[in-house]
């Protein structure tokens, strides 16, 4: 995906791209995600009197409209741990600098740091959002927890599943908590329900699994 002045493009391979001409309700593009199955894009309206336009997509080909809480400027958005962040600019003065967030793209909160000013950038790593904006302004969200696994033994078979939403994490195994050699699970989840599930032989030595995020 890109974003730009009016204009909202895809590209299955990054050389080829198409520009879709049938998305209207923004001025201009200004950030664009991916999560939860989902593309997420937000703009500007252009006018204070207008909500930020943010738009969602399965394909990047068909779009949505979602209703925003902040008035006309959406500057970036950002996906970890299951949850959209997007940030920009409120000129009507109701919200210092608005921070908007959702876990499905389709419904949104209104948030506030409290701080004023323009809030530009958005970016999620090692379990935390960090968002910049003007005069030098750097804002952190508290660290985002990892859900708790969910383990079942059915017979010689073990199941270990979490919410599909978490994306930014990696399921381990060890052999030892003593020695603590932590490898990545051999079977790849399966999408069931709501549900990330892995599917593991339950017969041998004993094993111990863990959550961990990439950089951790």
């Amino acid at each position: 995906m890109a974003t730009g002045y009016d204009s909202l493009l895809s590209s299955p391979d990054g050389a080829n791209w198409t520009r879709h001409t049938n998305v209207t309700g923004a001025s201009e593009f200004t950030g664009a995600v991916f999560g939860h199955s989902t593309f997420v894009v937000v703009g500007s309206s252009g006018s204070i009197a207008q909500f930020a336009p943010i738009l969602t997509s399965p394909d990047a080909a068909t779009w949505t409209h979602r209703n925003s809480t902040a008035t006309c400027c959406l500057d970036d958005i950002a996906y970890g741990a299951g949850v959209f962040v997007a940030v920009g600019s409120d000129e009507s003065g109701r919200f210092p600098n608005p921070i908007e967030t959702s876990t499905d793209g389709v419904k949104w909160t209104q948030r506030s740091s409290g701080a004023p000013g323009h809030l530009f950038g958005v970016a999620y790593g090692n379990g935390t959002f960090v968002a910049v904006g003007e005069s030098g302004r750097i804002l952190q969200s508290g660290f985002v927890a990892l859900p708790k696994l969910e383990i079942e033994l059915v017979d010689d078979t073990l199941l270990i599943s979490w919410p599909a939403s978490v994306s930014d994490a990696v399921l381990e195994m060890t052999d030892s908590v003593v020695t603590a050699k932590w490898v990545p699970v051999p079977n790849c989840p399966v999408v069931v329900g709501n549900e990330n599930v892995v599917t593991l032989d339950a017969t041998g030595a004993a094993k111990f699994f863990r959550f961990s995020r990439p950089g951790n």
